[in-house]
């Protein structure tokens, strides 16, 4: 029985902060911001735009992002304005993530809860424990993500803050997906939804509907996956104010058809949602990029397949996230087996067994 078990089928809903300008990362909105930036006086408005322009870097240049966030973040200190120190300091976190300087990320996310402990602000210390769980998990380190992740369920539901609680639950049901306790994430992922649909968060429903369907794969529950993941593209594609790449539910549908034997059309989401995915270098888009490599192999194409997984192996070997890396290894080594390429195959297992104990 073939399983969904590739970094694709991961959705991590980050904890929201103080709304951007605008979520689409456009060249000629960062362009925008720093042409202003010289002319807007020193207030708390010249903070969030030294945000917002750390936010729009942290792709493809986290270095620039660093400083914007530094900047930000000692104009705010200068003001006495906790929310702008808080918010920078996380930007200046994710950058140091992007950077694979983890230990120094942790660091400045450590230093903006003691931050929002000084100043009382308990709903920015739920949001800042997600974030926390966040980035442990993508180290591998899934104990101390569920300690985060525990701490701003807690958190939220103490202070009735929905919204965090809906987050902790997502995250939780996703380290419950990788200990492979399906029943469970099932269940974590239904009152995340049931949390959604009171609250009328589009947003938060497509998300779940998206977890829900990952869930039912991993169950072998393919006709239900795929009908979740449907809901959640058809809602996704309606709804105007959508803030989360709509190539992910694509690329998640490619699997849930691949699961039932449907290639044509796994092949034809997949690579919608590798042509629309705004960032070559996320998970999800190298997930998608070994997965269309071993569809390939399968139909005997060796010649793009391969080099179509040695290229997702390159990515994830360089991108400092070990579970992606662990993944993408176990399609390198079963297409390697499937192409002839037994020296590929023994070197992935290898690396990919190491890896795989060393997480757990």
């Amino acid at each position: 029985m073939r399983t969904c078990n590739i970094v694709t089928c991961i959705a991590i809903m980050l904890a929201g902060y103080p709304s951007l300008s605008t979520l689409s990362a456009s060249p000629q909105i960062l362009d925008s911001l720093k042409r202003q930036l010289p002319y807007v006086a020193s207030d708390t408005n010249k903070v969030w735009m030294l945000r917002d322009i750390a936010y729009y870097f942290q792709s493809e240049h986290p270095d620039s992002a660093a400083i914007f966030a530094r900047r930000g973040f000692q104009l705010a200190r200068t003001l006495n304005f906790y929310p702008g120190m808080i918010w920078n300091l996380y930007q200046e976190g994710l950058a140091y993530e992007f950077l694979n300087q983890l230990d120094t990320a942790l660091l400045t996310y450590y230093r903006a809860i003691d931050l929002s402990i000084e100043s009382g602000d308990v709903e920015s210390r739920a949001k800042l424990y997600n974030i926390l769980g966040v980035a442990h998990y993508f180290d591998g380190n899934f104990t101390e993500a569920i300690n985060y992740y525990s701490q701003g369920f807690s958190l939220s539901d103490s202070i009735g803050y929905k919204e965090g609680v809906g987050h902790a639950l997502n995250n939780l049901g996703v380290i419950y997906r990788k200990q492979r306790r399906f029943d469970r994430a099932l269940e974590i992922y239904s009152r995340s939804l049931a949390i959604k649909q009171v609250e009328k968060d589009t947003n938060g429903i497509i998300i779940s509907h998206y977890n829900i369907g990952l869930s039912h794969s991993y169950l072998g529950n393919y006709e239900e996956s795929l009908f979740n993941l449907l809901s959640a593209l058809e809602l996704a594609e309606s709804y105007t104010d959508m803030v989360w790449d709509l190539s992910h539910i694509e690329i998640a549908i490619g699997v849930a058809y691949y699961n039932l034997g449907e290639y044509n059309e796994a092949k034809n989401y997949l690579l919608s949602g590798t042509t629309n995915s705004s960032n070559t270098g996320s998970a999800e888009y190298i997930s998608a990029i070994a997965y269309l490599g071993a569809l390939k192999i399968q139909e005997g194409n060796y010649t793009e397949g391969m080099p179509n997984i040695e290229s997702a192996w390159d990515k994830a070997s360089r991108s400092g996230i070990r579970v992606l890396k662990r993944d993408v290894l176990k399609q390198r080594a079963l297409s390697a087996e499937l192409a002839g390429f037994p020296k590929i195959a023994t070197e992935s297992w290898r690396l990919f067994s190491e890896l795989n104990d060393d997480i757990n």
